[in-house]
């Protein structure tokens, strides 16, 4: 994946970008009399349809894609180690290369998530706040880490996991790792089930609240990162996950209309080179189709 550390521009963008809904058009119904003509001396080439097809509606983006899809990223990641594990000798240091990337943008979406300590987020008194805190403050009833998100006991028993993970890789010990990985595999995928459930349900309510969904996350949660020199790798990492664990969901395609979204015109120019350096062609064209300009 190469070196995936840069500076972005500063600044986000304020104002909505437009997209238009193309209605599905009504089927035509051919009269049974009229279906069978006489062949025509005109070219196929150079015949007009009397009834072109229609452009596809654009689908919509979706603004919490940029932590929602997280979850796939982390979930690819973790196949992505177990797979190399289960090659054996030859693909260890790849695992733990693997693990490592995993820890990084875990963390970067972690801060996404409970914003800096040192800002006294939860009080709701200064920008950006994280997930969490602009949750308690919009909905009001508790779900920063100690009221539902992240229990104590749950942050808890992934240290002891993730610390048997290290303590196994330390003995360069294959069996040794394995096994720790798979203590952690589980304690992390039940986590983000968890929080997964919960998070969809408060970002309906948001928007059902009326919110400025945009606004939340350029200035409450994306700002947290996006000047970070790990951005690039936030965003790339992200990409290559979500191309090869796409589980035939165009789950890269949401995230990066997410960011596009987000980004200033600046911004978007270097993004998308990251993105298509990324991902498969293929990938890239499906992105980009889904951008309207």
């Amino acid at each position: 994946m190469g070196n995936c550390m840069s500076n972005t521009d500063k600044g986000l963008a304020s104002g909505p970008k437009n997209q238009t809904i193309i209605a599905t058009a009504p089927p035509i119904i051919v009269e049974p009399e009229k279906a069978q003509q006489e062949p025509s001396d005109i070219s196929d080439s150079e015949q007009t349809p009397l009834h072109p097809a229609r452009p596809q509606p654009q689908p919509q983006p979706q603004i919490f894609a940029i932590l929602r899809n997280g979850y796939e990223v982390m979930r690819g990641n973790m196949v992505e180690i177990q797979n190399h594990l289960d090659a054996g000798e030859e693909r260890l240091d790849d695992a733990v290369e693997m693990y490592r990337r995993l820890h990084k943008w875990a963390d970067m979406h972690k801060l996404m998530e409970e914003g800096r300590p040192d800002m006294n987020t939860n009080a709701g008194e200064s920008s950006p706040k994280g997930f969490f805190a602009v949750l308690d403050q919009k909905l009001d009833h508790g779900v920063a880490p100690e009221g539902g998100f992240r229990s104590k006991e749950h942050e808890e028993e992934l240290q002891v996991a993730e610390e048997h993970v290290e303590g196994g890789i330390q003995t360069e010990d294959l069996s040794n790792i394995r096994e720790a990985y798979a203590e952690y595999r589980t304690i992390h995928e039940t986590h983000l089930k968890k929080e997964e459930d919960i998070m969809m349900a408060q970002v309906l309510a948001l928007e059902e609240a009326g919110e400025n969904m945009k606004e939340l996350m350029v200035t409450e949660i994306l700002a947290l990162v996006v000047d970070s020199d790990d951005f690039k790798f936030f965003v790339q990492h992200a990409n290559y996950m979500l191309d090869r664990h796409h589980g035939e969901m165009p789950k890269a395609r949401v995230f990066d209309h997410a960011l596009w979204v987000c980004a200033t015109p600046e911004q978007w120019k270097i993004w998308r080179s990251w993105i298509k350096g990324s991902v498969s062609e293929e990938r890239y064209n499906e992105i980009m189709a889904a951008i309207s300009f």
